[in-house]
C-alpha cells in the first residue's frame, strides 16, 4: 500500500512540475517508472524483465537552484543539444555508455518547484547537485537544499556528486571555497560519498567535462538498487 501511494505522490508531483510538457523521452521514462514499481509491488518475489532491464540503467538525479547551469552540464554530459534555458519542469535525458544507460533526471530550482524535490530521490543512483559558484549571494540558499536532500533517509548510501559551475566568472568562488562552504566533512562518511569537482578546465591537459563524466561512472558502477 505504501508502495502505491509513493507512486501516486510521484505522479502528481510530476504532472505538477512538469505540466503539459510531461512528453517525451521525459515523459516515458516517467510511466516506465511507475510501471515497473507497480508490477513490482503485484508480483513481489517473482523474477521478472523488468529487473534485468534495470540492471542496466541509472539514475542520476541533477538538482540545483534556478539558472545555476544544471541544462548546461546536462547537454555537455550526453552530447545531447537541445535549446539551453531554465527547466520550468523537469527533463530525462540519456547517455548510454558501456551498454549502460545513465538517465539524468533534471527538475526545475524555482521556489515553487523545489518543494517537489523530495518526491524524486526513490531509487535514485548519484545525487549530482549543481551550485552556481557566481551567485554568492545565493549560497545559503542552496547549501541549506542540499543538507536538507543528504539528510533524507531515501538517499542513504546515494553517492553525491557536487558540480561548482560557472568557476571561470569574475569573482567566482572556486571549487575549493564550495568544498569549504558546504562543510563536506559534516555530512556523514557512512551515509553518503561526496565528491566535489567543477565545470571549467583546471588546466589545458584536464577535460572538466570528461572528468565530471567518468567520475559519475565511477561512482555509480555498483549494480542498481
Amino acid at each position: 500500500m505504501s508502495d502505491d501511494r509513493n507512486l501516486k505522490t510521484l505522479v502528481k508531483a510530476a504532472l505538477y512540475v512538469g505540466g503539459t510538457a510531461l512528453v517525451g523521452y521525459g515523459g516515458y521514462q516517467l510511466y516506465k517508472y511507475c510501471k515497473n514499481k507497480y508490477s513490482r509491488s503485484v508480483d513481489e518475489g517473482f523474477e521478472d524483465a523488468t529487473k534485468l532491464e534495470d540492471s542496466y540503467i541509472r539514475k542520476i538525479l541533477v538538482l540545483g537552484l534556478e539558472s545555476s547551469g544544471k541544462s548546461s552540464l546536462v547537454s555537455k554530459l550526453t552530447q545531447v543539444k537541445h535549446v539551453i534555458k531554465p527547466t520550468e519542469g523537469f527533463n530525462v535525458t540519456p547517455m548510454e555508455v558501456a551498454e549502460i544507460v545513465y538517465n539524468f533526471w533534471e527538475i526545475g530550482g524555482k521556489d515553487k518547484v523545489r518543494k517537489f524535490w523530495l518526491n524524486f530521490l526513490q531509487d535514485t543512483d548519484l545525487l549530482m547537485y549543481v551550485i552556481d559558484s557566481s551567485d554568492i549571494h545565493s549560497l545559503p540558499i542552496t547549501i541549506k537544499e542540499l543538507k536538507t536532500l543528504v539528510g533524507d533517509e531515501r538517499l542513504k548510501n546515494v553517492p553525491v556528486l557536487v558540480i561548482a559551475s560557472k568557476c571561470d566568472t569574475p569573482g567566482a568562488l572556486t571549487v575549493r571555497d564550495v568544498t569549504d562552504a558546504i562543510d563536506v566533512k559534516s555530512i556523514e562518511s557512512y551515509k553518503h560519498k561526496v565528491k566535489v569537482l567543477g565545470d571549467t578546465n583546471p588546466s589545458p591537459e584536464v577535460d572538466a567535462i570528461e572528468r565530471i563524466r567518468q567520475t559519475i561512472i565511477a561512482l555509480v558502477k555498483s549494480p542498481s538498487k
